[in-house]
């Protein structure tokens, strides 16, 4: 945020920032950040996808500009997503792509497009994505999201505490502001070996750079192992995690 801080200013047309860190867990200051853009007059985009289906999210509370998150992020199917804009925005913005339904007349001699969202919804619409997608956030929705964030950091917090304590593991990502992901790298054992080993155990966890290569470079790693929590992994399933870890790093080391 220092250096956020420094690079802010008025030439300075549009800033976009992920809310949550996909690779630490990160839950960024997203409020402060889009106040001191909008103090310089640049428009800003949150990348919400690690954070609607782990902690509740107000668009107008944030005054966020734009706002967007993929389906499969919040249970849903993959290759759709929703794109919030502040209607003056939208309603000033040209269509990216032309097709049916996104016009409203042709000629000759001009074209005039329809209002938003229309004008962005060009062609045959993902009509099953789209159900699907609807389907997820009413199943989110049936829970109380401060339950489900609250279930989340305990399931962190068993696996953090544990790792820990576990001389060849180094923790990356260990903000107070966290959202429930537990990113690690373990001391002559590479992420992948690691990963297939819990594999056969039945557990997932995604290993890598993460699409964060930079990243990887500041925290002097090839790559970490991730696992992420969900509203649908229990407490036996975490200590299980751990008991795991502890078993696989006896046979790699």
């Amino acid at each position: 945020m220092v250096e956020f801080a420094e690079l802010i200013k008025d030439s300075v047309k549009f800033v976009s920032v992920v809310h949550v860190s996909n690779a630490l867990g990160t839950v960024n200051p997203v409020k402060t950040i889009i106040e001191k853009a909008h103090a310089v007059g640049a428009k800003v985009l949150i990348d919400g996808a690690q954070a609607v289906a782990h902690f509740k999210v107000d668009v107008r509370e944030l005054d966020a500009d734009f706002y967007v998150f993929s389906g499969h992020k919040v249970f849903g199917p993959m290759g759709i997503g929703v794109l919030f804009g502040k209607k003056d925005l939208l309603d000033n913005l040209p269509p990216y792509q032309g097709g049916g339904d996104m016009i409203d007349e042709v000629s000759f001699e001009q074209t005039t497009f329809s209002p938003a969202p229309q004008r962005f919804e060009a062609g045959t619409p993902n009509v099953a994505g789209a159900i699907g997608l609807a389907s997820a956030i009413k199943y989110l929705a049936q829970f109380n999201i401060n339950d489900l964030e609250q279930h989340e950091n305990n399931l962190l917090q068993i696996c953090h505490d544990a790792f820990e304590k576990i001389p060849e593991i180094t923790i990356h990502g260990k903000s107070p502001e966290k959202a429930a992901v537990l990113s690690f790298s373990a001391k002559n054992v590479h992420p992948h070996d690691l990963a297939s080993l819990l594999d056969s155990e039945g557990i997932a966890i995604r290993t890598g750079h993460h699409c964060c290569q930079p990243l990887m470079r500041v925290l002097g790693v090839q790559a970490t192992a991730r696992a992420s929590f969900a509203l649908y992994n229990t407490e036996e399933e975490a200590e299980f995690f751990v008991k795991t870890i502890k078993k696989s790093l006896s046979i790699l080391g």
